[in-house]
């Protein structure tokens, strides 16, 4: 009976391990592409990087 839970308790741990992951990610490529826009709208802030 304590195998089977072991097991889910495993993949919950997995897939949210895989849901911060992807969300890191996710954030990461929102910023990079506002910093990408705000640096194409403002040649400038270049000078800043």
């Amino acid at each position: 009976m304590s195998i089977p839970f072991r097991i889910t308790l495993f993949q919950i741990k997995k897939k949210v391990m895989l849901f911060r992951i992807t969300k890191k990610i996710i954030l990461g490529i929102d910023l990079s592409v506002r910093k990408g826009r705000g640096v194409l709208n403002t040649p400038h802030m270049y000078l800043n990087f």
